[in-house]
């Protein structure tokens, strides 16, 4: 059971002999009582925990950032081939992963595609600046351009431009006329720069 004091809490947990375990918790000692947590419930003397407060619940640990750097490596790997690698139960995988996708960890399973195969070769780097005290909000501008088909990342940046945008053509000529077709003509740009890409030396996924 859990008595709540302002934004302090007591966790009470009951053994099978009915003696009392107090953790008075804080914000700021979340981390020591969620180890404290782990070591009472392997201990097997825990009977009764109330598990409406989940400590810490979207944080992950060493065990899942190792799940984390398999699946990166190849999202179809079978729960079965990551515990033979990574040397935990099946079930512990099949678990953590179900977590970190329940808690927004993990947003999707995806794939690595190579451009080259797919008539896609070129990437470029688009930075724009948004014209000062216009009537267009940067987030919705950078909405907008998203939509644009060729355009594959967008972010909203500081200092001498506003938004980064990633995109991805057959040639530099294609590139060139979406960003002059497609990105000057929109109500609020000010101005843009162009920077093509030679080799992609590392994308993370």
């Amino acid at each position: 059971m859990a008595k709540y004091l302002g934004k302090n809490f007591q966790i009470i947990i009951f053994t099978p002999k009915m003696s009392r375990v107090f953790l008075n918790c804080n914000n700021s000692s979340q981390k020591i009582v969620n180890i404290n947590l782990l070591v009472l419930l392997k201990s097997k003397k825990t009977q009764n925990i109330d598990k409406t407060i989940n400590i810490s619940d979207t944080m992950i640990d060493k065990k899942d950032k190792i799940i984390l750097a398999e699946l990166k490596k190849n999202a179809r790997e079978s729960t079965k081939k990551i515990a033979t690698k990574t040397e935990m139960p099946r079930s512990t995988i099949r678990d953590r992963i179900k977590k970190m996708v329940n808690n927004g960890v993990i947003k999707s399973f995806t794939i690595q595609l190579g451009y080259d195969k797919i008539d896609l070769p070129t990437t470029v780097f688009v930075f724009l600046s948004i014209t000062p005290n216009s009537n267009i909000q940067h987030r919705q501008l950078a909405s907008r351009i998203a939509k644009i088909p060729g355009v594959y990342e967008v972010y909203m940046i500081t200092g001498d431009y506003d938004l980064l945008i990633k995109v991805r053509g057959k040639s530099i000529e294609d590139i060139g006329k979406i960003v002059i077709d497609k990105f000057r003509v929109l109500p609020g740009v000010q101005k843009s720069h162009t920077s093509a890409c030679f080799e992609a030396i590392k994308e993370a996924f």
